[in-house]
């Protein structure tokens, strides 16, 4: 019955299992039910019968002919018009076929026919790649697929072609590893050799140019003379002793002997260093460059006797490790010289504190000390002629 206030549409129809409407029973575009089967129909313009709803959509309209599922099942077909289904297999098992249906089966119960080994393929040349490759490794040349390692010791940077290994162990079985690839071409070394280049893509050790137990840095002889730390030097020259050196800089606990250095002429240049860091020579000559040729830009000098005024002579004692160790010093403040020489002050690093110290530069000081003693020579001609014109007596 229809519900109180509603108007049942009734359509024509069947609750026979199977039925289907006869075309000639519809005109076009009417609507047939067969209300237990749950299909709708209708005839189409070419008075063909057609099915536009089902309770189930079978495979045919691209349903699965199924209506109800169990978590894990897996939809296949195997016959007729509907798919079926394989409920999910055991944990652990693997899915196989039986030759016309899927079935879980145990890992155990596999085996494994015979096959051929995948052969190594060439490797196309990467040098673009910034990231970092990690090498596969293959156990034969042919007929095994490489075999890849999570370990990051070794890798590979195809853009830069830098391959790293941070453990290895081994040894070099290559020929000697040549300068032009960063090696020193070398298998055997002097002792206390040290490594210099004879040309540019060779290198050399020699027992002339070496550093002996005392750190001294030696060329042409094999020890040094003293108990120090320095360096020693064999020259070449004529006449008797000329090319002999033995030169100490720093640590002589001897304050008297002198080491000597011959010319290749008659003069002899003599030195020795002390403790105290004071070197004492004689018979040396030193030249500095001054040709006219080399300079431009060349003006009188506006530095002088007010300049020289302005400077302040003191004396002090150097802080012990940290000079010259030497007390009632004289000389100048380099915070004071710079208020008026301000570009012979430069920086240097004393001892091992890793602290700049300011540094003087004292040659400004000479062309400035000979324009204040002109300064002065044309004060006293002046105050000279001054008195004599007054009649003084002297004069």
């Amino acid at each position: 019955m229809a519900q109180t206030n509603y108007t049942p549409i009734i359509l024509y129809n069947s609750g026979t299992t199977g039925n289907t409407p006869s075309t000639s029973n519809l005109a076009s575009g009417e609507l047939a039910i067969n209300y237990t089967d749950g299909k709708l129909f209708y005839k189409d313009n070419s008075s063909t019968l057609q099915v536009i709803g089902w309770k189930t959509t079978p495979t045919t309209a691209g349903g699965t002919g199924l209506t109800s599922y169990t978590a894990g099942d897996l939809p296949y077909y195997a016959s007729g018009t509907a798919l079926s289904k394989l409920g999910i297999g055991t944990s652990g098992y693997v899915l196989e076929s039986n030759g016309s249906a899927p079935t879980w089966v145990a890992q155990s119960t596999l085996s494994v026919g015979s096959a051929t080994n995948a052969t190594n393929t060439a490797i196309t040349d990467n040098t673009s790649s910034s990231a970092t490759w990690y090498p596969t490794i293959v156990s034969a040349t042919t007929g095994n697929l490489p075999q890849t390692t999570s370990s990051t010791k070794l890798s590979f940077v195809p853009s830069t072609g830098t391959l790293t290994a941070t453990s290895h162990a081994g040894a070099w079985a290559g020929s000697t590893i040549g300068t032009s690839y960063g090696g020193t071409g070398l298998t055997s070394f002097t002792s206390n050799g040290v490594l210099y280049a004879t040309s540019t893509s060779a290198l050399a050790t020699s027992s002339n140019v070496l550093i002996d137990a005392n750190s001294s840095f030696l060329v042409g002889q094999t020890t040094q003379s003293y108990s120090t730390v320095g360096f020693s030097v064999l020259g070449s020259g004529s006449g008797s002793n000329n090319g002999t050196v033995n030169s100490c800089l720093s640590g002589s606990t001897n304050t008297s002997s002198s080491y000597n250095l011959y010319s290749t002429g008659a003069g002899a240049f003599r030195f020795y260093v002390t403790m105290d860091g004071t070197i004492h020579a004689t018979s040396i000559v030193i030249s500095a460059i001054s040709d006219q040729r080399l300079k431009e830009n060349v003006r009188d000098i506006d530095t002088g006797l007010s300049t020289i005024n302005s400077l302040k002579p003191r004396r002090f004692d150097w802080i012990e490790g940290k000079g010259q160790d030497k007390k009632n010093a004289a000389g100048f403040i380099a915070q004071e010289f710079e208020q008026v020489f301000p570009d012979s002050i430069g920086l240097s690093k004393v001892g091992e504190d890793n602290i700049e110290y300011l540094t003087m530069n004292h040659e400004e000081l000479i062309p400035s000390m000979v324009k204040a003693i002109q300064e002065l020579s044309a004060q006293i001609t002046t105050m000279q002629a001054q008195l004599k014109a007054a009649n003084v007596v002297g004069f």
